[in-house]
């Protein structure tokens, strides 16, 4: 392979912005390169690939630089872009559907897609007297199944007269789900709160799944991570706010050896 043919080999299979001195890492470790066998030195070779195949093909050129000593594929580049639209409508989607009381269905619909966002495998149910959306998170043993039920109000507040908490442990135990999760934008104080617990449910407002989508667009959760979200059952402000310090906590940890290794490179 010549030296371009190596660098996209890499890249696409790594399928994320890399330094010139990450690809030369690999092209050495993975015997990719008969020379030159100095670190160093195919780092700088490498790095000149890019920057003559950016400079010569300008936007139709193989690869992109995405920050400070960073490359990646252009089609990668773009796919980025368009993970950011879907967010951006998602967001606008959920914050115009669950005021919608005359069409649940938008917002059930956009439930849906925001934990498929998240990365669970979904199933539209939406049928009277069943709840809205199944989701599916596929982790081996401890693989776990969440029913989810929206609701809308155009006045912001959920009421306990509009959950039938007798069906959603009728369906929990129907379709053999471990979590039941209600969607709304807030649910009234008093016996809401008192119902969702003594029902095992699970309160979750539209304003805190607009947090998970938008941390998770940064550094992907995984659906173990999210399980917590499920466990505890009434209002789950608090286990959100704990959801995302630990995420914080680790993306901070990448940010600061991304920082290391663009200065080492």
């Amino acid at each position: 392979m010549t030296f371009k043919e190596i660098v996209r080999f890499i890249l696409e299979r790594e399928k994320r912005p890399m330094s010139a001195k990450e690809i030369a890492e690999i092209a050495l470790r993975e015997n990719l390169v008969d020379s030159p066998k100095n670190l160093s030195k195919l780092r700088t070779k490498i790095r000149r690939v890019l920057y003559n195949d950016i400079i010569l093909h300008g936007d139709s050129s193989t690869f992109v630089k995405v920050g400070r000593g960073k490359f990646a594929l252009r089609e990668h580049s773009a796919e980025r872009r368009r993970e950011g639209s879907e967010l951006e409508d998602l967001i606008r989607r959920l914050e115009e559907t669950q005021y919608k009381s005359s069409s649940p269905s938008e917002f059930e619909e956009t439930l849906r897609d925001a934990f498929s966002f998240l990365g669970f495998e979904t199933e539209l149910i939406g049928t009277p007297g069943n709840t809205d959306v199944l989701l599916k998170a596929e982790v081996g043993e401890k693989s776990y199944r969440v029913n989810v039920d929206g609701k809308t109000s155009k006045h912001g507040k959920i009421e306990d007269i509009q959950i039938d908490w007798f069906s959603l442990k009728d369906h929990k135990e129907k379709t053999e789900t471990d979590f039941v999760v209600v969607v709304g934008p807030d649910f009234a104080k008093g016996n809401v709160e008192k119902r969702a617990q003594k029902s095992g449910v699970v309160l979750l407002k539209v304003k805190d799944l607009i947090e998970l989508l938008k941390e998770h667009a940064k550094y992907p959760f995984n659906l173990l991570e999210l399980k917590s979200l499920f466990e505890t059952p009434g209002n789950t402000d608090d286990v959100v706010e704990e959801i995302i310090r630990s995420y914080l906590n680790r993306t901070s940890f990448l940010e600061n050896l991304k920082l290391i290794v663009e200065k080492i490179g």
